[in-house]
């Protein structure tokens, strides 16, 4: 997001930040504020942030999310099934009806944890059977604690832009929360932390997703499944197709890994270098990697932030905020490399995380889609089309097919709907069409878009979902 137009979006949110309703932004107290260094106008972005998030929650304190009793002893195992989903506080199309359920995941140590996931039905299956054929969706970062589950949002976090259109479609879309996200603590009461850019840890909840779908719904759920996934959920799908290559669940068709983050410790060393390029996407993402660090090796201390960035840290912990109170909570950090130390990515514990992060260059099962654009803001082409190249150039490519494309012109998450005719045919080609004989090795193409200089440019999408309330129903009609 250009800077000028961020600022001016603060500006508005503290304006009419007094004109909010009470919601649990509130519960970040005055005291602890101000040791943490959150003057008036930080609690005010605070309150702000927080206050929209709850509208935008489905429920709160849902007990769906808080399982019992003793977990099944292996992953990949069902807890607990909602077979029909209410969904009056959704803006799921009308034809789509909606599923929850919990299931048992594994993190990068083995340790089986509870997790949820929903799964969107299509209204009718084009292919006339009774089982729906499946695309397993793999959410980018929506925030690293237990509210911020897509499956709480009334708009599944990704609307249109994916959920919504593939349903539409006619596939069945399973999809996780990760681990930390929804459910947010064990059956014990202790803490679940969402490993946040670990592939591995999230492509063995989406595996398990899957797998668990398949018992839920035996006579729904067909063995054909595509893996799609966006920005942490790129890295997750391409994480997938790795694990495929080692692990590999029957009736997997290919993976589709759209502006994914992969190898996210090499672009935040070099952004790190060159405070020009130390946007506020990559401020974010440094805190959110050296968070990630912290709960992956505990002893690491938030060594590798300052205090302020340490301090902003612990109050998006307080309030539990999600990734909308994340970007405000650093919106007024000025300069934003004061967030973080110079040289926090050289650290061992860092570089071990990163090894445990890299996704690229390693065993895959094919057929695997990646789609990046140059002018992603957030994950940056340049690392992407690195692990491309590492993985065309070694054996590790054997008999397998990559395809990378990449589009001009278009930012973070426009990538998704500017690409949407290609990932959307080479979906239907794989489960529509039977098995397609993917051509074999390393392909490459650039788009060009059409008079992409005339678009509108954000990092977001420019567009928000809301449910009409009984009194602005009549809106609707524009």
């Amino acid at each position: 997001m250009a800077a000028s137009i961020f600022y001016e979006i603060i500006s508005f949110c503290l304006l009419f930040s007094g004109f909010l309703p009470a919601t649990r932004a509130q519960n970040l107290d005055l005291s602890f504020a101000e040791n943490h260094s959150c003057n008036e106008r930080c609690q005010k972005l605070v309150n702000v942030g927080t206050s929209w998030e709850a509208t935008q929650h489905v429920s709160i304190n849902d007990p769906f999310y808080s399982p019992t009793g003793i977990l099944p002893a292996q992953p990949g195992q069902l807890i607990d099934v909602e077979e029909v989903t209410n969904l009056t506080n959704y803006t799921v199309p009308s034809g789509l009806t909606m599923s929850r359920f919990t299931y048992t995941t594994s993190d990068v140590n083995g340790t089986v944890l509870p997790a949820s996931a929903y799964i969107l039905w299509p209204y009718m299956n084009a292919q006339e059977s009774t089982k729906f054929n499946v695309v397993a969706w793999a959410h980018g970062t929506s925030g690293v604690y237990a509210p911020c589950a897509p499956s709480n949002y009334q708009n599944l976090q990704y609307d249109f832009q994916v959920p919504f259109a593939l349903a539409l479609d006619g596939y069945a879309v399973v999809a996780p929360d990760y681990a930390g996200l929804g459910v947010g603590r064990d059956t014990h009461g202790n803490i679940i932390p969402h490993l946040w850019a670990l592939g591995t840890a999230q492509a063995n909840d989406l595996a398990y997703a899957i797998s668990s779908a398949r018992l839920a719904f035996p006579d729904n759920v067909s063995n054909d499944f595509v893996v799609m996934g966006h920005s942490q959920g790129g890295g997750v799908a391409w994480a997938f197709a790795q694990r495929q290559a080692q692990t590999p669940i029957c009736g997997y068709r290919g993976a589709v890994a759209v502006a994914p983050a992969i190898n996210i410790l090499a672009q935040l060393h070099a952004v790190r270098a060159n405070p020009v390029s130390f946007t506020l996407e990559q401020a974010l993402l440094s805190l959110r990697a050296i968070a990630s660090v912290n709960v992956t090796f505990p002893g690491y201390n938030f060594a590798g932030a300052s205090t302020l960035g340490r301090q902003r840290e612990e109050v998006l912990g307080e309030v539990e905020g999600c990734l909308p109170t994340n970007s405000l909570l650093l919106s007024d950090i000025h300069p934003l490399t004061s967030l973080v130390k110079a040289n926090w990515t050289s650290d061992p514990t860092v570089q071990a995380w990163g090894a445990l992060a890299e996704t690229g260059g390693k065993t895959f099962k094919g057929p695997l889609l990646v789609l990046a654009s140059e002018a992603d803001s957030t994950t940056l082409i340049r690392f992407v089309r690195e692990a491309v190249d590492q993985t065309c150039n070694t054996a590790v490519l054997g008999d397998e097919d990559l395809e990378f494309v990449s589009f001009e012109g278009l930012e973070h998450f426009p990538l998704i709907q500017g690409a949407r005719g290609l990932w959307r045919r080479w979906i239907e080609d794989r489960l529509r069409h039977g098995e397609k004989e993917s051509e074999k090795g390393c392909r490459k193409k650039r788009v060009s878009g059409f008079r992409v200089q005339d678009t509108k440019i954000s990092v977001m999408p420019n567009w928000l979902l809301s449910v009409p309330g009984v009194t602005e129903a009549w809106k609707a009609a524009l």
